[in-house]
């Protein structure tokens, strides 16, 4: 059972069609990744709408969540459906997300269905069919590869983060901006995807390809599920609010929203170099990978009143960030090939939908309750050093 055509390996074509898949899934994995972009958004829906910080953050909350579980089914969709359906599905979704929210007049309960549900569950769809098809094309440098797929997702809230600076600054009105996002964004994840798919890798084996029995959790898989919900509490809860984080701090909004840009740029960088890591030492990477997360953050908080010293704790929160999306699909792909990438690795996923519904919502309450984000920032810190300690003392490489 394969996700794609079956292509003859001796065939010509590949090495050009390969040179196609990458770019092609990096534009896909830049749309989508705008849902990272929430920050910019928020701060204007609760001046023009008197939205809460709660209310704002668990719509992104909720796209988190709608984006994990639509990866879980999406994996198990790709046999029947394809991955260039999937993804036109996936760019429909998206987009028609942003256009409801378009046409919401603020509404808290059609904001939420808008960019929570439908554009969380076309991100999802679009997440899973890409790296799957990534998986497949490149076995021999899956860790780095991987990384420069989700590097776009990453690069994704650099991009429209701008975009959407720019044109709020221009005098466009927050709803507007959401439908020219919807409408662009759904064109080019269309056309993409159609590029992407009209080249299929070629038939893999038992072993590396998307046959044979699906793989099962284990005690170790256990263990990255608990790094993954630990990285993904902390990055979303700073990442959700992080303009509002620096001008708490007195940095006015210009200098906060920079630093959006500055995590997203730490974020895509972070994706391909924890990757190639991954490919270098292994599992070793994970529990230091948490480590690292732990000090950004707590570099992020003390340096909020200082704008350059922000910028650059932005950025390495969002360099620790991105490991998230690179080591555990690494990890996966290494045990158990393209197939692990596709059933199992979903699974492992499905922890950060938890960490997207708990950590954004979390740090807005408390937030609203104590006028700072220190408490959250405290909590997430901790669950960071906890799951490193776990991954450690669970390091398959010490137990051989």
């Amino acid at each position: 059972m394969m996700y794609g055509c079956m292509v003859p390996q001796n065939d010509h074509t590949q090495g050009g069609k390969r040179l196609l898949v990458l770019p092609a899934s990096v534009a896909i994995q830049t749309c989508l990744g705008g849902v990272y972009a929430w920050s910019a958004f928020a701060v204007p829906l609760r001046s023009d709408f008197s939205l809460t910080a709660a209310q704002t953050q668990f719509i992104f909350g909720t796209a988190i969540a709608a984006l994990t579980i639509a990866m879980f089914f999406g994996g198990r969709w790709l046999a029947s459906f394809g991955a260039r359906r999937l993804t036109v599905l996936a760019g429909v979704l998206f987009g028609s997300g942003h256009l409801v929210t378009a046409s919401s007049g603020g509404d808290f309960a059609l904001i939420l269905t808008g960019s929570g549900l439908l554009a969380g569950i076309g991100a999802g769809l679009g997440y899973a069919a890409v790296l799957t098809t990534v998986g497949e094309w490149f076995p021999r440098n899956r860790g780095l590869v991987i990384g420069v797929a989700v590097a776009g997702f990453g690069a994704g809230a650099m991009i429209l983060s701008a975009v959407v600076s720019r044109l709020l600054q221009g005098g466009l009105p927050v709803l507007d901006v959401f439908r020219s996002v919807g409408m662009t964004y759904a064109a080019v994840i269309v056309l993409a995807a159609t590029l992407l798919f009209s080249a299929a890798p070629a038939p893999a084996t038992t072993a590396e390809g998307l046959e044979g029995p699906n793989p099962r959790l284990d005690r170790e898989c256990c263990t990255l599920i608990a790094g993954m919900f630990s990285g993904s509490f902390a990055g979303l809860l700073v990442i959700g609010d992080l303009a509002s984080l620096g001008m708490v701090g007195g940095l006015p909004l210009r200098m906060a929203t920079l630093a959006i840009g500055g995590f997203a740029v730490g974020n895509s960088a972070g994706r391909v170099v924890w990757g190639c890591l991954a490919d270098r030492f292994g599992y070793r990477t994970i529990p230091f990978s948490l480590i690292f997360l732990a000090v950004a953050l707590v570099s992020l908080y003390m340096a909020r009143s200082q704008a350059g010293f922000f910028l650059a704790a932005a950025i390495a929160a969002g360099f620790g960030f991105g490991a998230n999306f690179v080591l555990y699909a690494a990890r996966m792909a290494t045990r158990h090939g393209a197939r692990g990438i596709a059933i199992l690795y979903p699974q492992i996923f499905l922890a950060y939908g938890f960490a997207g519904i708990t950590g954004p919502s979390m740090g807005g309450y408390l937030h609203d309750v104590s006028g700072t984000y220190g408490p959250a920032i405290g909590i997430a810190v901790v669950l960071l050093l906890a799951a490193a300690k776990l991954a450690d003392t669970s390091d398959p490489t010490r137990c051989s």
